[in-house]
């Protein structure tokens, strides 16, 4: 238990740091826009996180605000994977696919290794595009790509030495 105490305080003492502490490098995603550490003491916090929180170890898990916006403070935390915390950010663009709101990287990930870039997709989600039409304009484009006269995608083909 004090390897895990020990584990959420430098957490949360870091989380408090970027809050509070003008030269620490995230001051400016956090203290800057106004998000403050409310507990008492990082001690206070390392408790609420245990007893509201439970985990064995906290292995692969980072401590989240559920409001990007909000104060690091009761209700306002929660256990999370690093990709789900990655996708917690007020940067993270978002893509409708399949009825449900998924994060541009995974819904890249989901996608084939030479699908549309991040840039292209946010231009085509600004006009109103869908996940599927996305994929429907990628499919439709790929089937363009592919050589007639060889069968094979564009350049799978080697040039002829002879004449």
């Amino acid at each position: 238990i004090q390897l895990i105490y020990s584990r959420l305080t430098r957490r949360l003492q870091y989380a408090k740091r970027r809050c509070e502490n003008k030269k620490c490098p995230g001051y400016k995603h956090y203290g800057a826009r106004g998000i403050k550490f409310k507990f008492k003491s990082t001690k206070v916090a390392v408790l609420w996180v245990m007893e509201h929180l439970p985990h064995l170890t906290y292995n692969n898990l980072e401590i989240d605000r559920k409001d990007n916006d909000g104060h690091y403070e009761p209700g306002n935390l929660q256990l999370s994977t690093r990709r789900e915390n990655a996708n917690n950010r007020s940067t993270t663009f978002w893509v409708l696919w399949k009825k449900q709101q998924w994060a541009m990287r995974d819904f890249i990930r989901a996608q084939q290794p030479d699908f549309y870039g991040r840039d292209q997709i946010k231009i085509w989600v600004d006009q109103g595009w869908t996940g599927e039409q996305i994929i429907n304009r990628w499919k439709i484009a790929k089937g363009k790509h592919v050589n007639k006269r060889k069968g094979g995608p564009r350049g799978s083909y080697k040039k002829s030495t002879t004449s």
